[in-house]
Parts: C-alpha cells; structure tokens; sequence
C-alpha cells in the first residue's frame, strides 16, 4: 500500500455549493506509510505540493478508495474526414450522392367554411337529485353552457 495513489472521502465545504453537487472524495493522494492496522498516512503528489506546505494526514481505511486514473481515447481511430455520401451540397441542401428532383408547385386554394354559432338555450337551473337524495345544482357561472 505505500506508494499507492488513493482518494479520501472528505467533507467538503463550499461557499455557494450544496453538499449533493460536491464530489464525496477528494485526491488522488500518495500512502506514505500504516499507521496502524486501520489508519494510514497519506499526502499530496510530489507534482502538487508547494515549497514547504503540503497536506499530510492520517485516513482511515473506510474513507480510501484506490485511484483509478481516467484511459483517455485514442484520437488516432477516429477518421480525419466525414463520408463523401453524407456530405450535403450548399447549393441545393440535398445529399451529394443524390439529384434535387424538381416537383411541379401545387396550387392550394381554401375553401370558405361558414361557422354556426349556436344560440344560447336560457334554461332554468333545475336541480337534479342525487341516489343519495342530495340536490346538486349548477352553478351560475355555468347557465350559458349547454350539457
């Protein structure tokens, strides 16, 4: 375990930021050596440390997780230039491998429509009664509708 790189849960505390959107551990840090059977000593990488300030401190082995550094991709798989078939040509907007058919313009003419407006129907709210025997009445905002 000396020597490796770890990650060590930390509370971390931001202005601005709530704890849910903070990373739960913090690094990756070096083990320099085992304290105990349960604690280790750990401290920044040799890469990260300023003059004479850098972080030293004991983790316990339920806040570790062993770091496991990001494989970045090979950009040399990825191909340089797009397929000629899926190039589109500017001048028309159609796909290179295929000619703009021309279609005959369709003449569109709509037809009036004529729109009945129905005539309100002023009926008294009747109350209707209810299994229950309960009157239920409409209300009077709703006397212009028709059920």
């Amino acid at each position: 375990y000396p020597g490796e790189l770890v990650l060590v849960r930390r509370k971390l505390k931001k202005k601005g930021k709530t704890k849910k959107l903070l990373p739960k551990y913090v690094g990756p840090f070096q083990v320099v050596k085992k304290v105990c059977p349960t604690t280790y000593l750990v401290e920044d990488l040799p890469a990260q440390r300023k003059k004479k300030r850098f972080r030293r401190f004991n983790a316990h082995v339920v806040q570790i997780r062993k770091f496991h550094p990001r494989d970045d991709a090979e950009w040399d798989d990825w191909p340089d230039e797009p397929e000629e078939s899926s190039t589109i040509q500017p001048s028309s907007g159609q796909p290179a491998g295929k000619e703009a058919s021309v279609a005959p313009p369709v003449s569109f003419q709509p037809t009036p429509i004529q729109i009945n407006t129905p005539e309100v129907i002023e009926a008294p709210l009747q109350p209707t009664t209810t299994r229950a025997g309960r009157k239920v009445v409409r209300p009077s905002w709703m006397k212009n509708f028709v059920a």
